[in-house]
């Protein structure tokens, strides 16, 4: 099989992609936004509602992404007076939120999780104290990107089979799919084995005729199937797939 699947670059990688928001104040943190799909009310969005048990916390994260992204533009030279005055508020509001929970916010600060999200920001409160080993909070932002991309590519690919009466990029749109199922890991690997098997077929299939082509009742089932059980498996939330959300979740269920 298979290197058309892997000609295009990635449709997701890892980047410090916050920084280029010019106005940060501005980032959202998504935490009571479901993932795309049919079933609003999937396993992750529960999960979530459930977690946010202090109403402050997503707050504390909105304000934490905007720091992180002040602090990593002062790093680069880009500190202007204006963007001084908005780090000092984001902040004052950091540490006047956590003192509602401790009399010491600071120390609230790295008990209830938070300092480990943010790299840059742990380093701003804690100059003296080692960096979080990864920078959480934009992994849970790419991991929430990867999901997202994941099913919405189903949910074409599904509505497409169907509606369409020219099949003339569907293999295109399945090694979009592919890619996605690849960087999910070993939580999607069955399904992406499963193109694997199919993909040259499909492939052959829509190149046969360049004014384009139906395909089979039989490869239009199966893609019916295998978008089915993917977007299935995506509401399930297997816990490979929420591992590098934990953090973010964790915070948010501390009641310290």
């Amino acid at each position: 099989m298979s290197s058309h699947l892997w000609k295009s670059a990635p449709l997701i990688s890892t980047s410090n992609f916050l920084l280029s928001e010019h106005n940060p104040a501005r980032v959202l943190v998504e935490l009571d936004s479901p993932l795309r799909g049919e079933d609003k009310r999937n396993v992750f969005e529960r999960e979530v509602n459930k977690s946010v048990s202090n109403h402050h916390h997503p707050r504390l994260l909105a304000l934490g992404a905007q720091l992180e992204i002040i602090l990593a533009k002062a790093k680069s030279g880009q500190l202007t007076e204006a963007t001084q005055t908005l780090m000092a508020s984001l902040s004052d509001e950091i540490v006047k939120i956590c003192s509602q929970f401790s009399s010491n916010p600071l120390e609230y600060l790295q008990k209830s999780g938070f300092a480990a999200l943010f790299p840059s920001v742990s380093a701003f409160y804690f100059p003296t104290t080692p960096l979080p080993s990864s920078d959480a909070f934009e992994e849970y932002f790419v991991q929430i990107a990867l999901m997202n991309q994941t099913m919405f590519l189903a949910t074409q690919l599904r509505n497409d089979i169907s509606a369409l009466t020219n099949h003339k990029y569907i293999a295109h749109q399945l090694a979009l799919l592919y890619q996605c199922l690849a960087q999910c890991g070993i939580a999607m690997e069955v399904f992406k084995k499963r193109i694997e098997e199919r993909f040259e077929e499909i492939k052959a299939a829509t190149e046969s005729d360049p004014k384009g082509v139906l395909l089979s009742d039989s490869q239009r089932n199966w893609i019916q199937d295998l978008t089915n059980n993917v977007l299935g498996e995506m509401a399930i939330q297997p816990a490979p797939l929420l591992k590098r959300l934990r953090p973010v979740l964790s915070f948010c269920s501390s009641s310290q």
